[in-house]
């Protein structure tokens, strides 16, 4: 009798272990299926000190944005902050609240830096870094280790968003994938 208890308590910690990762998957892929496609800026990606253990820091200039006069938020805080579109179709963020807006996309992140009033806020946004697999982290390193990306060159990330959950599609420099921008960059002497 015993056995078919711990039986029965492993086949549910089984189901548990698969459930939980299963779910995180078929959420990830309603995102990408459902999901509104926004482009936000980066601040100009210096890969080669950007490159941190297979992936990229980005450093999203719609992360710091002004808050209502209103609001307080304070570092560790989560924020709600509305998605808009800009004349050159890239997103910024427009407003902080402690709720989520009851119209229109959004996302959410921890406030980094804050106070009382109309200040500037800047929040840790979910889609901050992009991955690598570790062969093509080395190889993007040693590709860009001499090429400096200033003003030049354009870098945006492509990010879906559904109902204030975000998921990171993928980088872009110059309007071509980080993959394609790298062999360009790799035949090029």
């Amino acid at each position: 009798m015993r056995n078919a208890y711990l039986f029965a308590l492993f086949l549910v910690l089984a189901c548990v272990q698969i459930a939980i990762p299963a779910t995180m998957i078929v959420q990830r892929e309603r995102i990408l299926r459902d999901g509104t496609q926004y482009r936000f800026r980066c601040a100009p990606v210096n890969l080669a000190n950007a490159l941190r253990r297979g992936y990229v820091a980005l450093e999203l200039r719609a992360a710091s944005l002004e808050s209502p006069a209103n609001t307080s938020l304070y570092p560790g805080q989560r924020a709600y902050a509305r998605i808009e579109v800009d004349d050159n179709g890239f997103a910024r963020l427009n407003g902080t609240s402690t709720r989520p807006p009851s119209a229109g996309d959004y996302v959410s992140g921890l406030v980094l830096w804050g106070g009382r009033g109309g200040a500037r806020r800047t929040l840790s946004l979910p889609f901050d870094r992009y991955y690598l697999d570790g062969l093509l982290a080395i190889e993007t390193k040693e590709a860009v280790r001499h090429q400096r990306l200033d003003g030049d060159h354009q870098a945006y990330v492509a990010v879906r968003v559904l109902r204030g959950q975000a998921f990171l599609e993928e980088l872009y420099i110059d309007d071509q994938p980080i993959r394609v921008f790298l062999r360009g960059q790799a035949k090029t002497p």
